[in-house]
């Protein structure tokens, strides 16, 4: 449960396309609308979870673990891509188009979290036999971290400095290629056993 998490904290941080949302629309308009854009991300991200979860049920295991390393390897590369990524916080022109829509849309439409999605529970199915409902704890962990951005942006708009923000992303980063590598050699080890 922990695990999972942390996890979630460590998907979130890093400034994919739903953070960077959050923070130009919270730089103007404050919590609730930067909020209601990482709901609809995590209603878009539920949908993905729920439907990754129930394909792989379906396939031998011997292939759920060729899907598990390719999450882990998934990983490994978003974290590297990453670490080599320089945060850039531009505050844009008057923001017209916010909210949960915009959020789901985010998640459900992008590529990048359907393989995702597979990836993370492939490794689940494989190495933890755990079912749908511990996964959920990703998706928690993910609003905790969308609670604390839209705070964040609320009252310390000011104290908003690329400098510290990429320190974040890159602890993030870190943890994400520890899960990846150790993904990587739990689901490695089964196929040389």
């Amino acid at each position: 449960m922990i695990e999972k998490l942390i996890l979630g904290l460590t998907l979130a941080i890093p400034l994919g396309p739903i953070s960077l949302a959050m923070i130009r629309v919270g730089l103007q308009k404050g919590f609730w609308p930067a909020i209601m854009i990482r709901l609809g991300g995590i209603v878009g991200h539920f949908i993905l979870l729920f439907n990754s979860y129930f394909v792989l049920s379906a396939f031998p295991l011997k292939l759920i673990y060729m899907f598990a390393l390719a999450g882990s390897l998934f990983l490994i590369g978003v974290a590297i891509i990453g670490l080599s990524s320089k945060v850039e916080i531009v505050k844009s022109s008057k923001i017209t188009e916010t909210g949960f829509a915009q959020g789901f849309l985010l998640a459900f439409a992008n590529p990048i979290s359907v393989i995702f999605w597979i990836g993370v529970f492939a490794n689940t199915i494989a190495h933890t036999k755990t079912g749908f409902f511990l996964n959920l704890f990703i998706l928690i962990g993910v609003l905790i971290w969308g609670i604390i951005l839209s705070l964040f942006l609320q009252v310390g708009k000011e104290m908003l400095q690329t400098k510290k923000i990429q320190w974040i992303v890159n602890f993030s980063n870190i943890i994400m290629l520890a899960y990846g590598i150790y993904y990587t050699y739990k689901t490695v080890k089964y196929f040389i056993n």
